[in-house]
């Protein structure tokens, strides 16, 4: 808005909130093509991958096919913030959840999310890896991984719970106190969609890609 004082950024408000990733187009530029995605910096893929091979638990699955973006598994202003990433490899599911305490008066130890995956039969877990302490405001990611059969688009619907062991924190010295309690918290469910194995594929000429399909594979009805 119009004002007469300079603009300082230190007086804005900061809230810290995960929040879906989102491809922005800059102002004032074209597409490059239909779909096209942006030239850059490196892919949240690219990020992603690297992040997931040097787990060692995960250096064995290979290429990294592709991440969704986040979907949160907590409504807004809750105690326990946790959104998922799913990650596509040719065998395994990786299921990487960001998970953020905002509660300044607990520390969480051993966190962990327990997925049931009854309704998901295809799917064999094979790995949990906890993430071993969440103070206040300090996102951390725990990871479950799951088998699945080699090349196909595998779906399913998983239930998640979060559990971990609280720790009452001290406010004005910071420490934690030694003793603390087994918990958990229920999170919204997850699903394994067909759109998690389709990657978009830049056109950068419709008419043309158009035309050089196969007319055997048009129908008119």
């Amino acid at each position: 808005e119009p004002s007469e004082e300079a603009f300082d950024i230190n007086l804005v408000p900061r809230e810290v909130k995960s929040q879906p990733l989102a491809e922005k187009k800059a102002p004032g530029k074209k597409p490059t093509g239909l779909g096209a995605p942006p030239s850059g910096p490196p892919s949240t893929v690219d990020s992603y991958e690297r992040q997931l091979l040097s787990i060692p638990e995960f250096a064995n699955f290979g290429k990294l096919f592709k991440s969704s973006a986040p979907v949160e598994l907590t409504e807004a202003e809750t105690e326990y913030a946790v959104n998922v990433v799913k990650h596509i490899f040719d065998t395994h599911v990786v299921f990487q959840y960001n998970c953020t305490n905002t509660i300044p008066e607990q520390l969480l130890e051993d966190v962990i999310v327990i997925v049931d995956a009854s309704e998901a039969e295809e799917f064999s877990q094979v790995i949990s890896k906890p993430l071993r302490s969440l103070p206040y405001d300090s996102p951390g990611q725990t990871f479950v991984a799951f088998e699945k059969p080699e090349g196909l688009a595998t779906t399913g619907k998983f239930s998640n719970i979060l559990k971990f062991i609280v720790k009452e924190v001290d406010p004005t010295s910071g420490e934690a106190e030694d003793d603390g309690v087994e918990d958990e918290y229920q999170l919204e469910d997850l699903e394994v969609v067909a759109a998690d194995y389709i990657l978009k594929v830049g056109v950068s000429n419709f008419r043309n890609a158009w035309e050089s399909l196969d007319p055997d594979s048009e129908r008119v009805d």
